[in-house]
C-alpha cells in the first residue's frame, strides 16, 4: 500500500491527467520505481543546450537561478529484456 504524509500547510496540486498515468504506471508488474519531477540532466549541461540553440535559459523570477529541467515521471521498467527507463512528460 502506498502511504504518503502530507504537512496540513501544504497545498500539493496534481493534475487528474497526471494521477491516471501515475495510477496507469503504479499498477503494471513490470514497474520497479516510479520517481516523480526527476531532472533530465546536469544544470551545466541544459544551460550548455540553450547556448548552443540560441534559447534564453529559464531562471526563477525572483532569484534568478537557473532552472533544473524536469520530466514529470522516469520509471523504471524490468522486463524480460532487462531493466530500462522510461520517461513520461
Amino acid at each position: 500500500m502506498l502511504e504518503t504524509t502530507i504537512p496540513e500547510e501544504s497545498i500539493i496540486y496534481f493534475p487528474a491527467w497526471k494521477l491516471v498515468i501515475f495510477i496507469y504506471i503504479f499498477c503494471s508488474d513490470r514497474i520497479i520505481n516510479i520517481r516523480e519531477q526527476y531532472p533530465l540532466f546536469l544544470v551545466s549541461d541544459t544551460e550548455e543546450i540553450a547556448k548552443k540553440l540560441d534559447v534564453k535559459y529559464p531562471k526563477h523570477p525572483r532569484t534568478n537561478i537557473s532552472t533544473v529541467i524536469t520530466t514529470d515521471f522516469i520509471i523504471t521498467i524490468k522486463d524480460e529484456n532487462g531493466i530500462y527507463y522510461k520517461t513520461h512528460i
